[in-house]
């Protein structure tokens, strides 16, 4: 009967375990070792006569062997972390340069989705456009500096939470439905249509939040000449404000009367300290003469975000507006299934007030703060958004080289890229520094021994080819340690070959 220590380990360590102890005479027969670690004795029996497991000759079967495919992996997530999530077809082209090597077969077109079916931590999914200037503007340094300049601000005036404040102006189609996933009859070929409404006018709202989740009164810019009545008469409040303008779109003009009319009137009352903290981005009504002189005349300090980093520290963009707009859509289309066609001014006020009263609620505003960072701060929640995730700053790189030695060759290897620490690799040696095991365990025969260190696959294959020649019991741990040394060498040796790969192209563009 197995006891309950035995029962608690992994199976392939209790298989390891019961094969050492029936090879140093431990027990008498495979029959009560079995009994004793938990394991058919008919597995024992296999793995003594060099039988691989059924997981094993399937690996077999694979284009790549073991080793290839960890080093594929482990690039594929070192790309992604960079920010540059390879394709399938370059994917394919880095796992054909690592068979090239060798001389195998290039891959079949279904290479990569078996590869992602084995592996969890691989997830196929489509790319979206990202705009080059947002990207370069991904700076930890940046980042860095503008929670500093916030630290800074707030002592220095003596601001407190219940005093910071995020404006920003957002645009809405009038007729603007969103796409959405729908039931059709199973025979329907193609996409079903969504019908839109015919008004494509545009109209910008300026809205603001405070940091203790509640929303100054709002004011909406239509496209026009002239205000008309009926806009008034919809229930809007009365404390939002209506603008016109020729395309709809905000100005300096409407910017300075939201600060005079909207932001300083509703804020003054419920100050706490001195000083108000107005957050805002680079537009060019923000930063009028006009602006910033009546900011100075009341008490309202102005900081402006870095360029291009609203949607990684701007509240409003972090946890408000995407789900305003999201709700808008999805009214607009209530509409259209019930047979509206157009969608006036009026009938946007309407629906704009029921998506605004869900959007801007006190969850979305504290979770669009925490968001950005801005209370609590935290500048590591921000870090670990940017695109560029490889190079967030100097601690975590010092860290990464620093864990390098508790996580091992592969990792280590592929983690930092250096090329170079490959050839300092030398597994055997290694192994022959650390001694024997223990008094039961072989020791390595004086001769024949490898000359040269193997700084290549085809040196490293004859290598492993003339170990196994020599006389070691094959599942001794000398052995065991002797091959996972060598499939940790294989896998620097793949990962070699694609940052060379990688460096070559580089230096080709370049």
């Amino acid at each position: 009967m197995a006891n309950n220590q035995s029962k608690s380990l992994p199976t392939d360590e209790r298989i390891r375990l019961a094969i050492e102890s029936y090879q140093y005479s431990q027990f008498k027969s495979i029959h009560q070792v079995a009994a004793i670690f938990d394991i058919n004795h008919q597995t024992i029996s296999n793995r003594l006569h060099s039988r691989q497991p059924r997981y094993e000759v399937a690996k077999m079967s694979r284009k790549l062997t073991a080793a290839e495919e960890i080093a594929l992996i482990q690039w594929i997530i070192s790309m992604d972390d960079r920010g540059m999530a390879p394709t399938l077809a370059y994917i394919r082209t880095m796992a054909d340069l690592l068979l090239a090597s060798r001389g195998g077969q290039p891959t079949g077109e279904n290479f990569v989705r078996k590869l992602v079916n084995r592996h969890d931590e691989l997830k196929a999914r489509f790319s979206r456009r990202y705009d080059y200037q947002r990207a370069q503007c991904e700076d930890p340094a940046l980042i860095n500096e503008w929670f500093t300049r916030v630290a800074k601000i707030k002592v220095q005036y003596g601001i407190v939470d219940d005093d910071i404040y995020n404006f920003d102006e957002t645009g809405f189609q009038l007729s603007a439905s969103s796409t959405a996933k729908v039931l059709t009859r199973a025979d329907r070929r193609g996409r079903p249509m969504v019908a839109q409404p015919g008004n494509t006018d545009w109209v910008t709202i300026i809205e603001a939040v405070n940091c203790q989740s509640w929303a100054l009164p709002a004011k909406v810019i239509f496209p026009g000449k002239v205000y008309l009545s009926s806009w008034y008469e919809c229930g809007v409040p009365a404390n939002w404000k209506i603008g016109v303008s020729k395309k709809g779109w905000t100005d300096d003009d409407h910017c300075f009367d939201w600060l005079t009319e909207i932001f300083d009137p509703y804020t003054r009352q419920r100050a706490v300290g001195q000083y108000r903290l107005l957050i805002l981005d680079g537009h060019s009504s923000h930063v009028t003469a006009a602006f910033d002189q009546y900011c100075r005349s009341y008490s309202i300090v102005v900081l402006q975000m870095p360029a291009y980093s609203s949607h990684l520290l701007q509240p409003l963009d972090v946890g408000c507006f995407s789900p305003l707009k999201s709700i808008y859509s999805g009214l607009v289309q209530k509409k259209v299934m019930a047979g509206v066609n157009h969608i006036d001014k009026v009938d946007f006020l309407e629906l704009y007030l029921q998506a605004r009263s869900l959007a801007l609620s006190t969850t979305n505003i504290k979770g669009g703060f925490a968001g950005a960072s801005l209370h609590p701060i935290n500048l590591g929640k921000v870090l670990c958004k940017l695109q560029n995730k490889g190079l967030v700053n100097s601690t975590t790189a010092t860290g990464l080289v620093e864990g390098t030695m508790a996580t091992g060759l592969v990792e280590g290897i592929a983690a930092i890229g250096i090329v170079e620490s490959i050839t300092a690799i030398k597994p055997v040696e290694s192994i022959i520094a650390i001694g024997p095991v223990n008094d039961h365990t072989p020791s390595l025969p004086d001769s024949p021994q490898p000359t040269q260190t193997p700084y290549n696959l085809p040196a490293l294959t004859a290598y492993t080819a003339q170990l196994h020649r020599q006389r070691l019991k094959r599942n001794s741990p000398v052995s065991q340690a002797i091959n996972q040394l060598i499939k940790g060498y294989k896998v620097a040796l793949n990962s070699a070959l694609l940052l060379a790969e990688e460096n070559r192209l580089l230096r080709q563009e370049n």
